[in-house]
């Protein structure tokens, strides 16, 4: 017999990035709760000046959703998915340096049993 899950809620956190987060200790941290299904989404809007920009999306197992793309160029600069056993964060820097100007999206969108409303049936 099948069980239905009736629904699940989700997080998202679409977060606009500039050369602000750019160098060590100006990242932008987006904290996830333990168990969480995670799903990443990057894109430059404007292109980010300086030299050789990246943009990098990892989390604190060490994986990484987005590894060092051109900032230079506008698009679509990576999508994963991953899962964090346990509370975690993911991580989003600019690589490169001198940049002043420059933007870019990253969408983080996670699920986990907490967020779930518990109920299921066999009706499908």
């Amino acid at each position: 017999m099948s069980k239905f899950v009736d629904y699940q809620k989700v997080r998202a956190f679409h977060v606009k990035v500039t050369p602000e987060a750019q160098g060590a200790g100006n990242e932008v941290v987006i904290d996830i709760p333990a168990g969480s299904i995670v799903s990443v989404k990057a894109a430059v809007a404007t292109v980010f000046d300086g030299t050789s920009p990246t943009i990098t999306v990892a989390d604190t197992t060490g994986r990484t959703y987005v590894n060092a793309a051109d900032a230079a160029t506008v698009g679509i600069k990576g999508s994963a998915d991953g899962y964090l056993k346990a509370d975690g964060s993911v991580t989003v820097s600019i690589g490169g340096s001198g940049s002043t100007a420059g933007e870019a999206y990253v969408q983080v969108v996670y699920t986990n049993e907490e967020l779930s409303d518990g109920t299921w049936s066999n009706d499908g």
